[in-house]
């Protein structure tokens, strides 16, 4: 379900020019536009802590068993943020394969989920073509 709705639905019609577009705020008030919105939610679905990527598949994997509490701990505040400092779904089954050392799925698509934003927002409130 949750590799359906970000890349079936966020991913995909959503990414249309015309349905969430990129030149006006997602809703009044929002500081984000519809396309940033849309990324960040199929980025979301993937489930990684904000600093996956600097944690190896082991501490990945660990994070999710609550048996790395540093590695969880990002910011040091002594408990975990669900929101940002744990680990679920898709990126713990990443994580899991990338023990073997033949994957790198968790870098692969975090750095892309980042880079992908990235473009979006450079685009700098501009209307996003198809």
């Amino acid at each position: 379900m949750s590799c359906n709705q970000a890349v079936d639905n966020y991913l995909g019609e959503k990414l249309n020019a015309d349905v969430r577009p990129n030149d006006m705020p997602y809703s009044d008030g929002a500081a984000y536009t519809g396309k940033e919105h849309s990324w960040d939610e199929a980025f979301g679905y993937f489930r990684a802590a904000a600093n996956s990527l600097m944690l190896s598949a082991e501490d990945n994997c660990n994070v999710v068993k609550m048996k790395n509490f540093a590695g969880a701990d990002a910011n040091g505040g002594g408990v975990i943020d669900l929101k940002s400092e744990r680990v679920f779904n898709s990126a713990y089954y990443a994580a899991g394969a990338d023990k073997s050392g033949k994957t790198a799925y968790v870098g692969t698509i975090m750095r892309a989920c980042l880079n992908g934003r990235a473009l979006i927002a450079s685009a700098d409130g501009e209307a996003l073509t198809d």
